[in-house]
């Protein structure tokens, strides 16, 4: 079962939900703290998403809409948990709706490459490929 949880619901549950964010993070660049996500949440600029499974909650989805001169799209900035096999189907039948309903047209995620190849399996495709280079 998925469910959207609202920011003062995620404040009051961030012990729990604290691992699940940083263990998305970990693979990250350091661009955010679960802290920072934590704020943007409250300030209602990120979302997210609950993935309940009989154990309890399982896995968490934290979107948010991104806003261009032409479009807005929901992006999937972090997915942790355990058992996207299992409820990794549902992800799109959950969050297209409320995206559509906010007035995206697409959904996109900056994603490792295992991540795309699942993404690719379930009818997205890919976008951009994204180089760095550090400045000394």
């Amino acid at each position: 079962m998925w469910a959207g949880l609202k920011p003062e619901q995620v404040s009051d549950d961030w012990g729990r939900l604290k691992p699940f964010v940083e263990k998305g993070l970990a693979r990250s660049r350091g661009e955010y703290t679960a802290e920072d996500v934590l704020i943007k949440i409250a300030h209602r600029e990120m979302q997210l998403w609950a993935v309940f499974h009989d154990e309890g909650l399982q896995a968490i989805v934290i979107t948010e809409i991104l806003y261009f001169p032409n479009l807005k799209t929901a992006n999937l900035f972090l997915a942790a948990g355990q058992g996207m096999a299992h409820w990794g189907k549902y992800l799109e039948e959950v969050i297209e709706p409320w995206a559509k309903s906010r007035g995206c047209v697409e959904l996109s995620g900056f994603c490792r490459a295992g991540m795309a190849k699942t993404l690719e399996k379930r009818g997205w495709t890919p976008a951009y490929t994204v180089m760095r280079k550090a400045i000394a």
